[in-house]
């Protein structure tokens, strides 16, 4: 399912206000963001992570550009989270 700019932004302002964001914060205390490659992906990552990170530690995987997480293999995937280690940017928390 390939998400475009609205919908992304739709996702982003669920996450980071309101009852989803409540929730994810009390599950997690580390998030790992995968959005899309293209500048409004790159945008909306940015904005979430920096929400999102005054109440846990965020790390931001940076796809190629025009690059989507959906469109990854597995292997792929798992050689991107492997390859950043897991360590959040922020380690504050």
């Amino acid at each position: 399912m390939r998400m475009r700019a609205p919908s992304a932004t739709l996702l982003a302002c669920l996450i980071v206000g309101g009852r989803a964001r409540r929730l994810l914060l009390h599950r997690f205390r580390h998030i790992v963001l995968m959005l899309d490659g293209d500048a409004p992906g790159r945008r909306a990552a940015a904005a979430v992570s920096a929400r999102l990170s005054e109440d846990c530690s965020v790390h931001i995987v940076q796809l190629a550009e025009n690059s989507q997480p959906d469109q990854l293999s597995e292997v792929a995937l798992q050689e991107l989270l492997t390859r950043k280690g897991g360590q959040p940017e922020n380690t504050d928390r």
